[in-house]
């Protein structure tokens, strides 16, 4: 399975190099380097799966303001690391994520939506890249789609024009890590997919933040389909 270059080596079959991707300020972008690793053999524990959907479901609780569901979705989350720490992630990942839970948690005490969602979205990308270090049914690029747009997204909000071109091109990069096996099982989604991450970066050329909001709609949804896709 290809994986990004910035993930540490995984040293012997129980290295986690997941969340060590994580070092950038809030909100940007991941180069799109990689490197060919021999694949884990560990299975995917379960509660990585839960985490992942969790914290991109916690968004967009976060989104619609429902602040009294999202509190309870952080404290879910925020009794995960002991667990983590059990299916043999190392402590700092697990500190890490942890630390983007809490900072979720406060964000939303200050009824802060954006700072509550670039807080976890940040703690989705651990998620999934702390699973890369066991087998996987879904790639990991698949699973990242939604965390790139959410990027660009979130940049467009905060009125940072570089930051969402530099996301908007690391979405289109992880696309084509992928983009092979969407367009032979289903040749129109990959068509559309190509057509709006396309149209995303000239949106966010033209600072144009409504048409971000409605692509980046757009291709979460469709990145759903690709995610199903993917995991078959």
């Amino acid at each position: 399975m290809r994986i990004r270059c910035s993930l540490i080596t995984l040293a012997a079959a129980l290295a986690l190099g997941g969340c060590r991707e994580q070092e950038y300020e809030p909100g940007t972008a991941l180069p799109a380097a990689e490197t060919l690793v021999p694949p884990p053999t560990r299975p995917l524990p379960p509660l990585l799966s839960e985490l992942q959907a969790t914290t991109l479901s916690l968004q967009d609780t976060i989104a619609a303001e429902n602040w009294i569901a999202a509190g309870r979705m952080v404290s879910s989350l925020q009794h995960a690391g002991s667990a983590l720490l059990q299916a043999g992630a190392p402590p700092t990942d697990v500190a890490r994520f942890e630390s983007n839970v809490e900072a979720v948690r406060v964000a939303l005490a200050e009824h802060n939506a954006l700072e509550a969602g670039l807080a976890a979205n940040r703690a989705a990308r651990c998620a999934v890249l702390m699973s890369e270090a066991y087998t996987m049914d879904t790639p990991a690029a698949a699973l990242l789609l939604p965390v790139d747009a959410r990027d660009v997204r979130y940049a467009a909000e905060r009125a940072d024009w570089p930051l969402a071109a530099e996301a908007a091109t690391a979405l289109e990069n992880r696309y084509r890590e992928i983009e092979s096996t969407v367009e032979a099982e289903d040749a129109a989604l990959d068509r559309r997919m190509e057509y709006n991450v396309q149209a995303l970066q000239d949106a966010v050329s033209r600072s144009d933040l409504q048409r971000v909001r409605t692509l980046t709609s757009v291709i979460l949804r469709d990145s759903e389909s690709i995610e199903r896709l993917s995991g078959t």
